[in-house]
């Protein structure tokens, strides 16, 4: 006997376990009766499965899906990523003809076609006739609505004239089905919704029509589940209601403090794993962490339930851009953006993802590879990755001759395998452009087909398939677009940008069967558990600021009802009914937590819903006892945290306890301080030092201020040659940036240093004209002449730093006719000097940026693009270089007055400047002397301490990884 019966009740009356044991009364008397079970989610189908299965022992024909995959069973049409690219090219074209011109000014915006696909998506599911919401919209004062009922209109059009189905009018579709005559079971139930929308209304009537149903529904449960409710008696007057008593489940409730969000979800793993180790007949599914929204917490759950070894079952899926695929997915597609990088195709080699087969990759390939490329400084560019197996094939001949045949055969099999590399990779990122679809063809093919750069990866990555899955349908949607709609060709950076946009939506779903729920609240309703986590019961998490604009929000809809067209209510739940679902989904114990701290450290305002529950709340301790501890970082901590009043017991089964800490602790403290250094510890006294001291050493400014930085720094750099790697740069430093920025100042002021004319106001225009026009050239032409990366981005970088250097040249000009300059004597010009009254004789050697001269006046300049020197550490003695130049133009120019000052790029540093002629500049001058004289007699003497006189140590010093102090800090302390 067909009909509706509506099983009607507030959240915790029984109408699932009703619905559930209808089912059971039925399969204990026919194993085999035919019923479909319709609800909302795959995790509330298994459920339902899994309760009946629990009761009943076998249940054949049972038949429990989502609405969603029943109603696909009956459609037909395109797919929703075809009629979304559909309604995109509706929405741009009625944009240009002017249709739609309200939306003219974000055009160009994805968060155009999201709004409009809201819109669009709603006024389908609600089978709102185009025409008439057209008429509607058209006599309300809102533009908005407008030009959204233009588009929808012509969206329909466009529909009707290829003959396809909107993905909403599925339900329609199979309710005309099912009332043709379509085979249906003889029971139907309809669980956990919370609202049915029109199509879903005649669905259910079409079924009622033919069979029994059942659908469980909380009526007054809210406004939407109130509409959902008269529809369904308006479809079926006939419908009767079975009205369940609300029950008191008697759960408890508690309330916690957590320090941040870490200690909030720490200290649920901690709970609900000593919950399980106390109920030895709960699992895992059991339980549920429930949150406003999931995703902003996905990743450090992730971490935190791995830690505690806890299954962990996500409602929410993951980007792929924040996955290991879809990070080397991106950084293939991006190596002619980024110059081709020999570092970045290192990378991409020598990822788990890559299946090393088809291109010959052996283990020390890229090893062989990057020694090479760096040696030769072929780094960076298409012509260096070509040259490179030749640089490969030089090195094998050169092993070859030295007799070592096995390492020049590693050589020659490196580069065979780089030339298969850049013949593929070439032949794919290197292509003239083509549509969408034949780029995701062309992608497909290089890393699925017969010689797939994934295939066989999948062993060795836990989550591969699912992330393989994801981008496998991303690639055919846009190859079903192409098929469907046409495409324009593009550009490979155009297709890596759509790719990247579709890899930044959540769609691998990566799942732990058996796993702890964690789940945004709106996916609870009509899920049950033993335990709920509800978290981050914080002001603005929850309840949540509404911050989305819809085009089809409370005020359009009531301008809409004003001109007589009505619409059901928002899909979206109110904070209130998000509430009294997810804490109505305990059998035995709910939970709430908030944190006290945001991400600031700013302390966080307790929701209204957390201090509701006149539950006084439990601080939970950032550090466990011991016996608390839910994990192995735990209890090592909580164990160590005790060494001082005594405790003496270590994690079991960890080695590291007694091998490594207890051994290494003091070595550790004695390495970090010099309390324990011994007297002669970075002392050479008695060796013979002439070649660091004698007569023919050069010395430089930067060689001087090494050792007055830490003795320990000179004799690595200068007494034994020891420096960093050299590594590719990945892009400009601050050294190079200073370089190139020397190179365009040298070449704006090359005409008056020619001519002998002067840096001055009268001559800056044309000086600042050539800085924009030949600077630019050197600007751009950076990146290729000193091997660095991210050229586009260099590139950019340009008109701030012309900028910057126009006002540079500016100052210079003004302050140069203050101080009488007239001409610009010479660029970069090298001095070679005795230091006068210095025995023995101490030669300096070095270039001077800038030398101006005057009336009576010479004048020494040095460039800075960095950090502003400050005159306290020139008048110490800590930096000699400006001093030392000074004392060199002295004597290599004879200048009777000579001044030395910085010239510095950034305009808020201090200037300032040393003049011989001030009695106090000079004898800052004459002191600079003085001290390159102590620092040669120390540096005779063997003293090469580490006795570092800034602080902090620079964090560029070559030795930081070998300083015995500490490799972070070298000054004395304990730690």
């Amino acid at each position: 006997m067909a009909g509706l019966l509506i099983v009607n009740g507030p959240p915790g009356a029984g109408k699932t376990e009703h619905l559930v044991s209808r089912a059971v009364e039925r399969y204990q008397v026919d194993r085999f009766a035919s019923t479909l079970i319709l609800v909302p989610t795959s995790r509330h189908a298994d459920q339902v499965r899994r309760r009946i299965v629990a009761r009943c022992g076998v249940a054949l024909n049972l038949d429990v899906t989502t609405l969603g995959l029943f109603t696909r069973r009956f459609a037909s049409g395109a797919s929703p990523e075809v009629t979304a690219e559909l309604l995109r090219r509706t929405t741009l074209g009625l944009i240009d003809s002017g249709a739609a011109a309200r939306f003219a000014p974000i055009a160009d915006t994805p968060g155009l076609h999201e709004l409009v696909g809201a819109a669009v998506d709603e006024l389908a599911a609600a089978d709102v006739d185009a025409a008439v919401f057209e008429e509607t919209a058209n006599r309300t004062p809102s533009l908005d609505l407008a030009a959204l009922a233009s588009i929808y209109s012509a969206y329909r059009r466009a529909l009707d004239a290829r003959g396809w189905h909107d993905a909403r009018e599925a339900p329609t579709q199979a309710a005309a089905a099912i009332r043709e005559d379509a085979a249906l079971p003889t029971l139907v139930l309809i669980d956990s919704f919370e609202f049915l929308g029109p199509r879903e209304v005649n669905l259910v009537a079409a079924l009622a029509e033919r069979t029994d149903v059942l659908v469980a529904l909380d009526v007054a449960g809210g406004a939407r589940a109130q509409w959902t409710g008269d529809q369904l008696e308006a479809h079926l007057p006939a419908l009767t209601r079975l009205d369940l008593p609300a029950r008191q489940i008697g759960e408890r409730i508690s309330t916690h403090l957590a320090l941040d969000s870490e200690g909030q979800l720490r200290g649920i793993a901690r709970v609900i794993k000593q919950t399980l180790a106390d109920e030895p007949e709960l699992r895992p599914s059991d339980v549920a962490v429930v949150f406003r929204q999931v995703s902003p917490h996905l990743a450090l759950a992730r971490r935190v339930f791995k830690e505690f070894d806890l299954p962990l079952d996500p409602a929410a899926g993951e980007r792929l851009t924040a996955r290991p695929l879809g990070a080397w997915l991106l950084g293939l597609l991006r190596l002619p953006a980024h110059d081709w990088r020999l570092t970045r195709l290192a990378e991409l080699l020598r990822s788990p993802f890559l299946d090393q087969r088809p291109w010959g990759v052996e283990v020390d390939t890229v090893d062989h590879v990057m020694r090479v490329g760096r040696q030769h400084r072929l780094v960076s560019g298409l012509d260096d990755l070509f040259e490179l197996p030749r640089a490969l094939e030089l090195e094998a001949e050169r092993a070859d001759d030295s007799g070592q045949g096995r390492f020049a055969a590693r050589l020659r099999a490196a580069g065979s395998a780089l030339e298969r590399i850049t013949a593929s990779l070439t032949g794919l990122l290197l292509a003239p452009p083509m549509t969408m679809g034949a780029w995701s063809g062309a992608l497909g093919e290089v890393l699925f087909g017969q010689d797939g750069l994934l295939e066989g990866s999948a062993a060795r990555i836990d989550t591969f398939d699912v992330e393989v899955d994801a981008l496998r349908a991303e690639l055919g949607a846009l190859l079903a677009i192409d098929e469907a709609l046409g495409n324009e060709p593009v550009t490979l950076a155009a297709f890596t940008r759509e790719i990247e946009a579709r890899l930044e939506r959540p769609g691998a779903l990566l799942r732990e069967a058996g796993g702890v729920l964690l789940a945004p609240m709106h996916t609870l309703h009509g899920l049950r558990f033993s335990h709920v986590f509800i978290a981050d019961l914080v002001e603005g998490a929850f309840p949540a600021p509404r911050r989305a604009v819809g085009l089809l929000d409370a005020g359009a809809r009531i301008l809409l009802e004003g001109e007589g067209l009505e619409l059901p209510p928002e899909a979206r739940a109110r904070e209130a009914e998000l509430w009294q679902t997810a804490s109505s989904r305990a059998d035995v114990a709910t939970s709430l937590w908030r944190p006290r701290l945001d991400a600031s450290g700013r302390p966080h305002a307790a929701s209204f819903y957390f201090d509701a529950t006149a539950v006084v709340p439990r601080d939970e301790a950032g550090l466990q006892a011991p016996e608390l501890a839910a994990s192995r970082p735990e209890l090592a901590i909580a164990l160590a945290a005790r060494w001082r009043r005594g405790e003496r017991r270590r994690p079991a089964g960890l080695e590291a306890w007694g091998l490594v800490v207890r051994t290494s602790a003091p070595i550790e403290q004695r390495r970090r301080s010099f309390g324990d250094a011994g007297p002669h510890e970075g002392m050479l006294a008695g060796a013979e030092l002439g070649w660091l001291t004698g007569p023919d050493v050069r010395w430089s400014a930067s060689r001087l201020e090494a050792y007055r930085t830490c003795g320990f720094q000179f004799f690595g750099r200068y007494g034994l040659r020891l420096s960093e790697l050299d590594d590719d740069i990945a892009e400009a430093d601050a050294a190079v940036r200073g370089t190139v920025i020397h190179e365009v100042l040298e070449d704006a002021l090359a005409p008056l240093a020619q001519e002998g004319r002067g840096l001055l106001p009268s001559t800056v225009p044309e000086t600042v004209d050539r800085l924009r026009t030949s600077g630019r050239r050197i600007w751009d032409s950076a990146p290729e002449r000193h091997a660095f990366g991210r050229g586009a981005l260099w590139r950019f970088g340009w008109d701030d730093v012309a900028d910057g250097l126009a006002r540079l040249l500016w100052h210079e000009a003004e302050l140069n006719a203050t101080l009488g300059v007239t001409r610009v004597v010479r660029q970069e010009l090298p001095i070679d000097v005795t230091l006068p009254g210095i025995e023995p004789p101490m030669r300096l050697v070095g270039s001077i940026d800038r030398v101006d001269a005057g009336d009576g006046v010479t004048q020494v300049v040095d460039y800075k693009s960095g950090r502003p020197i400050r005159r306290s550490d020139v008048e110490s003695g800590q930096r000699l270089q400006l001093q030392l130049y000074a004392l060199a133009a002295q004597v290599q120019l004879g200048a009777s007055r000579l001044i030395a000052r910085y010239a510095y790029l950034d305009p808020r540093a201090e200037a300032w400047s040393l003049d011989s002629a001030s009695a106090g500049d000079e004898a800052i001058i004459e002191a600079a002397r003085r001290h390159a004289a102590a620092a040669r007699a120390s540096i005779a003497a063997g003293d090469f301490r580490v006795n570092p006189s800034v602080d902090p140590c620079p964090s560029y010093c070559d030795f930081r990884h070998v300083c015995r102090v500490s490799q972070f800090t070298r000054f004395k302390q304990w730690s």
